[in-house]
Parts: C-alpha cells; structure tokens; sequence
C-alpha cells in the first residue's frame, strides 16, 4: 500500500483546494507497511481528536504525518487524550516532515 486516504484533487478557480479528513473515533493506528510513501495526499490533513496512539513501524518511505493537533487551534478538551508516538526506526522522526511546523515540538517518540 502506498496511500492511506486517495483523493482525487480539487481545484476551485485554479489552485488546490485543502481537504480535512475528520476520524473522530480513531483511537489508535498502526503503520507497518514498508511501501507506504503517504497518508494523503500533500494539501490534506488528518484530524483526530481522540487518536491516543500511533506506531509508525517499517515504514521508511513515509516521509510527512499529516496529522493537525488539537493543542496547535487551542481546542484541546480535557476529555481528548494525549498522543504517544511509537517509532522504529528511531531515524525516522528525523527525517519526517509534519503537516504543522510545531507538531514535532508537542510530542517525544518512544
């Protein structure tokens, strides 16, 4: 697999329209599939508010997380939890480029 979230782009007057991908009940997600090179496509983001964990396994081609966190649009609820990212190998966080400038700040991978 490839892509995660395949989309047809949309253009409105000419330019790419930004889409949301709204998965309010995603509590936890698992990546291990080497071929994987994204999540969605370059102008789209992932929204999950209640997404408590990720583990990015075995995946070296994935190169951007397209996740916006809540804390980031100061909407964090006391109800949403803490995200823990989960990687291997440990190169990878490095190598990632994030949907927000400032989402690698909020989050320490284990």
């Amino acid at each position: 697999m490839e892509e995660i979230i395949a989309s047809e782009p949309e253009s409105e007057g000419g330019g790419l329209v930004s889409l949301e991908h709204r998965l309010p009940q995603l509590t936890q997600c698992l990546m291990d599939l080497p071929e994987l090179k994204s999540i969605c496509s370059v102008n789209e983001v992932m929204i999950c508010d209640s997404l408590e964990k990720i583990w990015v396994l075995n995946c070296p081609k994935l190169k951007r997380m397209p996740l916006n966190p809540p804390e980031l649009d100061n909407v964090r609820s006391s109800a949403a939890p803490a995200l823990r990212i989960y990687i291997k190998p440990k190169e990878w966080w490095e190598s990632v480029e994030w949907h927000h400038p400032d989402s690698k700040s909020l989050w320490s991978p284990s």
